[in-house]
């Protein structure tokens, strides 16, 4: 009975680790293959890099993302902008979450939080949000390729860019 519990688990764990490396690589490791050697070094060398990525935090996560966007946003000049204005981004993929921009009173406020009032919401991954916030990517080119979707008043949605815009005077004028 020993023998076989312990041949269990061991078949268990082959059937674990065959796993593990078929998700890292792609491929499947055939013990009796010359093949499992370097398919072993691939899993270990995969392994590694990612837990070299997480202690050199290059992975971000939603309060990097966070921080980042709300000081790019942040210096935008809406002191002419008079009407409401309330967007929720859904984030996706790395750094997921949720965060809303709202333009009152010719003020800018930027939440970690839901927006329920919102005029429109926009999903896209935390890199086109990016390239959009800078200024790199066009908002109406990213919804055409794709990468951002809106949901809600198109009108108040268009009015992203300008909000992108202005950053970019208050930049030129410093």
């Amino acid at each position: 009975i020993a023998q076989e519990c312990l041949y269990s688990q061991r078949e268990n764990f082959t059937k674990i680790r065959k796993i593990y490396c078929f998700i890292l690589t792609g491929t499947t490791v055939d013990r009796q293959s010359k093949r499992w050697y370097s398919n072993r070094r691939k899993c270990m060398t995969a392994g590694r890099k990612a837990i070299e990525a997480v202690e050199k935090e290059e992975i971000m996560t939603y309060a990097d993302m966070f921080s980042k966007v709300k000081g790019m946003l942040m210096d935008a000049d809406v002191s002419d902008i008079h009407e409401h204005l309330a967007y929720q981004f859904n984030i996706t993929g790395e750094a997921e979450g949720i965060f809303y921009a709202e333009v009152k009173d010719g003020q800018l406020y930027v939440e970690p939080y839901e927006y329920f009032d919102r005029d429109a919401m926009f999903t896209c991954s935390a890199e086109t949000l990016f390239k959009i916030a800078d200024g790199k990517t066009d908002p109406i080119l990213a919804v055409t390729l794709g990468k951002l979707k809106v949901e809600g008043n198109i009108d108040k949605a268009l009015k992203l860019k300008d909000l992108i815009n202005s950053k970019k005077k208050t930049k030129s004028k410093k």
